[in-house]
């Protein structure tokens, strides 16, 4: 009897947690999701934050200007952050923490080359929080917030094997283009990204950006692979057929 209990317990807590706060459950480690008081402090002063930097470079805002205009004590503040550096590479964390979560989600169909779902994952996280990285992505914001991302994405993605079913040329000249590729395909999605960001007016769907990325990620000219493996075993002295 106890055990049902506990099991019907647990299943009431799993159901607060999703009704509560669906986008960050989703992205958080199971165990991590905030407290209310937490979320509601953090929301506030990320709303502060926007405004700001919709107005200044974020290097010239102040904790005080910030706490004033959320209404949150300052003391309150440096409960959650050392200083407004720390609380920005915080925001960064959430970023990775969600593309890396998305990647352990998604490994399956990327490993099969199969984008569409982590690509519109991945957009929906921007749009739902498109104030704030649109001005992080900005002039006035921070741009290695996605780029320290996409480096953990090239990692990842080359763990998986995505890209790597090619059977030319040496195997260390393959290696090579495969990196680059992937450094390509990952710095081409945070174009997209940024520039979808940016537009005011016309903003194409999440749906339509995931379909778009998919497609310049899964079309890939296997002519041009080929040839840049041609080029790197033939600058370093390599057989094609090593």
């Amino acid at each position: 009897m106890s055990s049902i209990v506990c099991r019907e317990a647990g299943a009431m807590r799993d159901d607060t947690v999703r009704k509560e706060s669906p986008s960050r459950a989703s992205i958080a480690a199971p165990g991590a999701v905030m407290d209310r008081r937490v979320r509601k402090t953090r929301s506030a002063l990320t709303d502060a934050l926007v405004k700001l930097m919709a107005i200044k470079p974020f290097k010239s805002i102040t904790v005080k200007e910030l706490t004033d205009l959320a209404d949150v004590n300052r003391a309150t503040f440096y409960v959650h952050y050392k200083d407004i550096y720390d609380m920005l590479d915080q925001t960064k964390q959430d970023v990775r923490n969600m593309a890396s979560h998305l990647i352990e989600v998604h490994s399956e169909e990327l490993s099969h080359g199969q984008y569409v779902g982590f690509n519109r994952d991945l957009f929906d996280y921007f749009d739902k929080h498109g104030a704030l990285y649109s001005l992080l992505l900005g002039e006035n914001g921070d741009s290695s917030s996605l780029e320290s991302t996409l480096r953990m994405m090239r990692e990842r993605f080359f763990a998986l094997g995505v890209f790597t079913s090619r059977e030319v040329g040496s195997p260390q000249a393959r290696k090579s283009v495969e990196i680059y590729e992937f450094a390509y395909a990952c710095g081409g999605l945070g174009s997209l990204i940024k520039h979808w960001l940016s537009k005011k007016d016309g903003r194409e769907s999440v749906d339509t950006m995931a379909r778009i990325a998919s497609e310049f990620m899964t079309n890939t000219d296997e002519k041009l692979f080929e040839r840049t493996v041609s080029i790197i075993d033939s600058t370093q002295g390599t057989p094609a057929s090593a």
